[in-house]
């Protein structure tokens, strides 16, 4: 009997949960990593939370926007965090700079 009372309680919270539309499957995105020479910017964009916060703030436009532009001028690990459905969370993303090789000419 007290088995079936707990799966009745179990059972009505999740009835609960399921009918107030609350989304089990929210979560903090990010772009995906890039590439980009020496020099060059890109568009860094979260989304998914609220009060957006991007470390570090190197080469980056905007350290509390959920977009920001980051020029870096070494490959860089960006961490931006967020609150999603009330609990704080992070994700990441690298930004690979490649330095262009400058040729030497020598006399032949």
């Amino acid at each position: 009997m007290k088995t079936q009372n707990l799966i009745l309680k179990i059972l009505a919270v999740v009835l609960l949960l399921v009918g107030s539309n609350r989304s089990f499957a929210q979560s903090l995105s990010v772009s995906a990593g890039t590439s980009m020479c020496l020099g060059d910017e890109r568009t860094l964009t979260a989304s998914g939370g609220t009060g957006y916060s991007w470390a570090p703030a190197t080469g980056l436009s905007c350290t509390t926007c959920s977009t920001t532009t980051a020029s870096p001028t070494v490959t860089t690990t960006y961490t931006v965090s967020a609150t999603v459905s009330g609990i704080p969370t992070s994700a990441t993303v690298t930004v690979t700079v490649n330095v262009v090789p400058s040729a030497i000419m020598g006399e032949s």
